[in-house]
């Protein structure tokens, strides 16, 4: 009776690819900093409540809903709500969350699109990522952009920490908040962001067109054949 062969095992090694694991460290910063960010508006959509309401009904309403977009929608129509709030802090909540709306789909390239290596370093999966977020991931300078992201997203969650520490003391302690609220940060990333956002709809159709057979054959690992080797 001949020997069963064991079953090949899948390797748990990690390539040695240096441009995909500093893709990581430098998606992975901009990923800590959103969630820190976010964590600020959870405490901001509290304090906006009210001070008769308890922190286990803010969190059932704010983790009611599995998405970040949705969280702040609901955030932004308390403060719509809330007519006993500031206009000067209402304004402020407004921009922040508009600067985050803009932000936030390239928060998603981070966290949802599939890389690759190519011979420029990486490279979205050509099958699996939305259409949109192939494109914008084609127009980032990854080494200038990544960084810029992070700091931008690390300020907006300490502007979100002071209005959080206003709110608080506006609702709940009822004393005056311990330094005045600081000035809008400056959105270092954003006019990248822009400018990529005024090209995408041209990208969309530019990459509608039916790619040619040569591209195809070149996904697929298959060589053009030679017009010699063509049969008659």
């Amino acid at each position: 009776m001949a020997n069963k062969v064991a079953p090949p095992t899948v390797s748990r090694k990690f390539p040695e690819a240096p441009a995909l694991k500093v893709y990581a460290e430098r998606t992975g910063l901009a990923l800590w900093a959103w969630n820190r960010l976010h964590h600020e508006l959870n405490l901001i959509f509290w304090f906006s409540l009210g001070k008769h309401q308890r922190h286990g009904l803010a969190f059932a309403l704010w983790h009611a809903t599995n998405t970040d977009a949705s969280q702040r929608n609901m955030l932004s129509e308390v403060v719509k709500w809330n007519l006993a709030m500031q206009p000067n802090l209402a304004k402020r909540l407004k921009w922040l969350l508009s600067v985050v709306d803009k932000l936030g789909s390239y928060r998603n390239i981070a966290a949802h699109t599939a890389v690759a290596l190519d011979a420029d370093g990486v490279a979205p999966e050509w099958g699996s990522n939305r259409e949109q977020a192939r494109l914008r991931f084609s127009q980032i300078d990854h080494a200038q952009f990544w960084p810029l992201l992070t700091g931008d997203l690390f300020a907006l969650g300490s502007y979100a920490h002071r209005i959080a520490e206003h709110l608080y003391h506006m609702n709940y302690s009822q004393t005056p908040p311990p330094a005045p609220l600081p000035r809008r940060p400056r959105v270092r990333s954003l006019p990248i962001v822009q400018s990529i956002e005024s090209r995408l709809g041209q990208l969309v159709k530019e990459a509608a067109r039916p790619p040619r057979r040569s591209t195809l054959r070149k996904w697929a690992g298959l060589k053009s054949p030679s017009r010699r080797a063509r049969p008659r």
